[in-house]
């Protein structure tokens, strides 16, 4: 059988492997399988992805699910790991928001006797901020002061404890800070009572808020048994003496202490 010349093949091309069909005998039937004829690329495709799957099993053959699977583990995992670091960064900027407004209420707690109040602070519902803002005090003036909060609260007017009860290194230090803060020793003395002499260590005294609170308890405070005891101290408040109806007069300032 005669051959023609080969067809010329256009440049890039790639013709197609072609293989020859096969001629089976059996007795008298004589079989002749078609030629078949493979998409050029073809086999090239499929032994890339073998070899891929063979390297991904260090040298086992692994079935298409297999590898899917270990893919998609492999994605579940990036995921996780990218959620820990976005909740690692929220978490960061929380506690450093946090930090800072902490900074803020400690900058803010300085009272108006020049002393720390942060530790001695409560809520508006009466509860102790701090742990001897409420549960130092005298018993007998915590209740009062817990009914004056309720009595303000039906009022529309919210009053929190400030300062409660201090210990008498506290007050020392309180009445150091006083000094630095007003110049001399005179005008401190008529902002901060000795710590022989403070209602404050005896339990016997509160410092309220806010401003509206203040004068809320001023105007209602003696029937509450409670009362204001200096004039240039509109915040200071100590119980009403066992016996009395009225409230004592007002000291102008805490200078009667040092005297």
């Amino acid at each position: 059988m005669r051959v023609g010349p080969l067809a010329e093949t256009p440049a890039g091309h790639v013709p197609p492997t072609v293989r020859r069909g096969r001629t089976l005998r059996h007795g008298n039937v004589v079989l002749v399988t078609r030629p078949t004829r493979t998409a050029p690329g073809t086999r090239t495709a499929a032994r890339t992805a073998a070899r891929t799957a063979h390297s991904s099993a260090g040298g086992a053959a692994v079935p298409g699910g297999v590898l899917a699977a270990s893919q998609a583990h492999e994605r579940a995992r990036q995921r996780r790991r990218r959620w820990r670091v976005g909740w690692g960064v929220l978490v960061a900027l929380v506690l450093a928001v946090g930090v800072n407004q902490a900074a803020r209420v400690a900058a803010d707690a300085v009272g108006p006797q020049g002393g720390s109040t942060a530790g001695d602070r409560t809520h508006g519902d009466g509860t102790s901020g701090g742990e001897h803002a409420a549960t130092g005090l005298d018993p007998e003036l915590e209740r009062r002061f817990a009914a004056a909060q309720d009595a303000a609260a039906a009022d529309g007017v919210t009053l929190v404890l400030n300062s409660g009860w201090r210990s008498a290194d506290e007050q020392r230090r309180i009445v150091r800070d006083a000094v630095d803060k007003y110049g001399s020793e005179r005008e401190a003395h008529r902002w901060v009572l000795p710590a022989r002499h403070s209602a404050h260590v005896q339990g016997l005294a509160v410092d309220v808020g806010p401003p509206e609170g203040a004068q809320w308890l001023s105007e209602h405070g003696e029937a509450l048994g409670l009362c204001r005891t200096y004039e240039n101290e509109p915040w200071h408040f100590e119980p009403l003496p066992a016996g009395a109806d009225t409230c004592p007069p007002i000291h102008p300032d805490s200078s009667w202490g040092w005297s």
